[in-house]
Parts: C-alpha cells; sequence; structure tokens
C-alpha cells in the first residue's frame, strides 16, 4: 500500500474524519456506527454515545480527539472519564497508541494528559 503524501494540512484530510483516519491509520476498518459518532463529532456541538462494553467508545473517542485537535486553530480539547485510572489509562493510553502508530506525522507534542499543537515556525501554539 502506498503511504498517503498529502500534508497533515490538507484541507479534505480536515475536513472529513474518516478520509483523515485512512491517511493517518489505513489499516483500521470503522463499522457504521463508528463512522457515524466521527462525523457526528464533526457535525454537532455535542455528540452522545450510549454506553455499553467493549464496543470501542474510548478507541474512536481517541481518533475523534486526535482529528479535532489536529482540524482546528487554536483548538482546546477536554477529554473525561469515570475515574483518573479510565481517564489515564484506557482514553489516554488509546490516544498515545494512535498517536504512536500515524502514518503521518502528527502536528503536536504530547506530555502526560497533554497535547501541544507545533505551528510551522517549531513554537507551541498558545
Amino acid at each position: 500500500m502506498m503511504r498517503d503524501t498529502r500534508p497533515i494540512g490538507s484541507t479534505d484530510l480536515l475536513d472529513d474524519p474518516l478520509l483523515f483516519s485512512g491517511a493517518c491509520w489505513p489499516d483500521i476498518t470503522f463499522y457504521d456506527k463508528q463512522a457515524e459518532i466521527l462525523y457526528s463529532i464533526r457535525d454537532n456541538v455535542e455528540t452522545f454515545v450510549h454506553a455499553c462494553n467493549e464496543s470501542g467508545k474510548d478507541f474512536i473517542a481517541a481518533i475523534g480527539v486526535i482529528w479535532f485537535f489536529c482540524s482546528r486553530s487554536p483548538a482546546r480539547v477536554v477529554t473525561c472519564s469515570s475515574s483518573e485510572t479510565q481517564l489515564r489509562n484506557i482514553l489516554w493510553g488509546e490516544i498515545d497508541a494512535r498517536i504512536q502508530s500515524s502514518k503521518l506525522k502528527l502536528p503536536f507534542r504530547k506530555v502526560d494528559l497533554d497535547i501541544r499543537r507545533i505551528q510551522r515556525d517549531g513554537e507551541e501554539e498558545p
């Protein structure tokens, strides 16, 4: 499979979370409800996902967080969970795994539970 050479700032990648995901993680296939969640994040002020076990909520939330953060400038994404352990180990574990496995270089620096966008000049965005 050829690597996507479009820059992370490419408008079509930033407008469509599935295109963005395909460029960053080409081996991932989303089922219809996961795609619906990503489009809801894009198209709505709030997105609610019903709770159930082992449905990939943290996985899709991680992709949504990364896409949202990359597609807006300036951006602030606040994550929360039922406990610090759940937040740190599960959700941010998924976020970290997606950052590490991205085929495109993502324009930010992650430290603990914080992501800072890096501008073209190498400086952190405020």
